[in-house]
C-alpha cells in the first residue's frame, strides 16, 4: 500500500484484508508507505498507524521519497481506493516495474487495469474479496510473474512521456504547416 493515508484511499481495508490473510499465512508480509495530513480529518493520525502497525504485524516505514525500490521488491501492488482522482501514479509506477495490481472498480483505476489480465478489480469497501484476490496470488505465484508482465508491457504502451510526446507532437504538426 503506497498511498497518503487517508481513509478514502482504502488504508482501513487494506490493514483489514492483510489482518485476515496473516491469520491463513502468517509469513506473508505487508507494507504501507505514506504520510500524514494532520490537518485532514479522514487522515489516519501517527498513534492510530502506529497501533495497528503492532497490532497487525505490519510494515510500516513512512513516508518514502523513492517508492520504485519497494514496489521492486514486493509481489503485487494493492491500492483499494474509493477516492476519485483519475489514474493513480502509483499504479502506473507498480506496473511500470512489473507488479500485478489488486485495486477497485472505480474511474482511472478500472481504465488501466484488466481485471484477471494485469490485476484484479474488487468494488470500494469490499475487503472480503479483496482478501480473495490476496490470497489468489498467495495461491497462484505463477500468476504474480504472468499479470506482471502484462501490466509492465501496458506501462510501456500506455505510460511512456517520451512516446506521448511525439504523438503529440505528431499531432499538432499535421494539423498546423510549420
Amino acid at each position: 500500500f503506497i498511498a497518503r493515508l487517508l481513509r478514502e484511499k482504502g488504508v482501513f481495508e487494506y490493514i483489514e484484508a492483510a489482518k485476515r490473510v496473516k491469520n491463513i499465512y502468517p509469513n506473508v508480509e505487508f507494507v504501507i508507505l505514506g504520510g500524514f495530513e494532520n490537518n485532514n480529518p479522514f487522515s489516519l493520525q501517527q498513534h492510530e498507524i502506529e497501533l495497528l502497525r503492532k497490532e497487525h504485524d505490519l510494515i510500516y516505514p513512512g513516508h518514502v521519497e523513492n517508492v520504485q525500490d519497494w514496489l521492486e521488491k514486493s509481489s503485487v501492488f494493492v491500492l483499494p481506493t474509493s477516492y476519485r482522482e483519475g489514474v493513480p501514479r502509483v499504479i502506473q509506477e507498480a506496473m511500470a516495474v512489473g507488479r500485478p495490481v489488486i485495486t477497485t472498480n472505480v474511474p482511472g483505476c478500472k481504465d488501466i487495469i484488466n481485471d484477471g489480465i494485469n490485476g484484479f478489480l474488487v468494488p470500494p469497501f469490499e475487503s472480503e474479496l479483496l482478501v480473495k484476490k490476496m490470497m489468489y496470488f498467495i495461491d497462484n505465484r505463477s500468476k504474480i510473474l504472468e499479470m506482471g508482465l502484462s501490466g509492465r508491457l501496458f506501462a510501456e504502451k500506455n505510460f511512456d512521456a517520451m512516446e506521448k510526446n511525439k504523438t503529440l507532437a505528431s499531432i499538432i504538426k499535421a494539423n498546423h504547416d510549420f
